[in-house]
């Protein structure tokens, strides 16, 4: 169905939330071998770069929605197979304890001095106990631009969880990635386009490229 994106991703009211873009899940050294090959195969990070990099250009606000486990494992439920495996496989702190390597932002999506980092301790999706819909809605944002991992989970629930508080989701479908590849393509077309806008990182730009950009950069 054709739609006017121009207001979807006005930058007054819009936030790009990046998720899970994490070593230890799409980096070199990850244990989610298909999702890792799906992210590189589509040039993930390198897309979604280049939509942070307008993003801030016109003062869209940057969100990282990142998640993290407790070195001693306290209050680790392992209360879902991809849990328990990620405990079992990468020990303490499922290879994602605060400060580790497992746990940073992969290098070309490093969050700057503007960006807001939101960090995850449980559960499987980005509003969960975070506060990130409490950051969004006192920012004045009623947009979400989706992007990061996976199609599978993250970005899936959190757009269940958006669209359930009110928000309205873009979603650049080559900013995101599922293992397989082919299950993505099947996600968006039959599910997440009923819920979210589909477009591509490109389309954005250009629509944020045709628009005067604010005269201030300060924050919302």
């Amino acid at each position: 169905m054709p739609f006017d994106l121009a207001p979807l991703i006005a930058p007054q009211e819009t936030a790009v939330l990046v998720s899970e873009c994490q070593q230890a899940i799409i980096g070199d050294q990850s244990p989610l071998n298909g999702l890792a090959a799906s992210a590189a195969a589509g040039n993930l990070a390198n897309n979604i770069a280049r939509l942070l990099e307008s993003a801030r250009q016109h003062q869209v606000n940057v969100f990282h929605c990142l998640v993290a486990r407790r070195a001693d494992n306290f209050g680790e439920a392992c209360n879902t197979p991809l849990t328990t495996m990620m405990a079992r496989d990468q020990g303490d702190g499922s290879g994602m304890a605060p400060g580790s390597d497992g746990a940073l932002v992969i290098t070309p999506l490093q969050p700057q001095a503007d960006d807001i980092v939101i960090t995850r301790m449980h559960g499987i999706t980005a509003f969960h106990e975070t506060g990130l819909d409490h950051f969004l809605r006192t920012s004045g944002i009623r947009n979400i631009i989706f992007t990061g991992v996976s199609l599978n989970i993250a970005v899936f629930g959190g757009t269940l969880e958006a669209v359930n508080r009110g928000y309205r989701v873009v979603i650049p479908s080559d900013c995101v990635a599922a293992d397989p590849p082919e299950y993505g393509k099947q996600l968006i077309r039959y599910s997440l386009r009923n819920m979210a806008y589909i477009t591509s990182s490109t389309e954005i730009q250009s629509l944020w490229r045709g628009q005067e950009a604010p005269a201030t950069t300060a924050r919302n």
